[in-house]
């Protein structure tokens, strides 16, 4: 499920490894162009996982969780199955590239299937 809004309150390193269900962090900041850029790409891609959640923080220096995942440029979306991080995305270029990595945590995969694997 989609979320528009950065959240300012970040899950603490060891609250994200004890997520059960697909997750997409997302790291950037509301100010950031290329999170901007970026917006309207993931929201599309989040149409077709509804079993996927999103986690969308307004990183900051002050803020660990971003350190902690190493972090460096906005955005970042990082793919949790499981608690773990599956993989990541620095600054996407198209929603086909996200749509790839959220394809690879979907814990549904008869929705996959339906559209083709694709």
């Amino acid at each position: 499920m989609y979320s528009a809004e950065y959240a300012t309150n970040h899950p603490t390193r060891d609250e994200i490894q004890g997520i059960v269900e697909p997750t997409v962090l997302e790291f950037g900041s509301p100010d950031c162009p290329y999170c901007q850029k970026t917006e309207p790409m993931v929201k599309a891609a989040f149409q077709d996982f509804p079993g996927i959640s999103h986690v969308k923080l307004a990183d900051h220096q002050d803020k660990m969780l971003g350190r902690a995942f190493n972090v460096d440029k906005w955005p970042t979306l990082i793919f949790i199955q499981e608690g773990r991080e599956v993989s990541r995305l620095v600054r996407p270029e198209n929603e086909d590239a996200i749509r790839d990595r959220m394809e690879d945590i979907d814990a549904n995969p008869a929705r996959s299937a339906q559209s083709g694997g694709s």
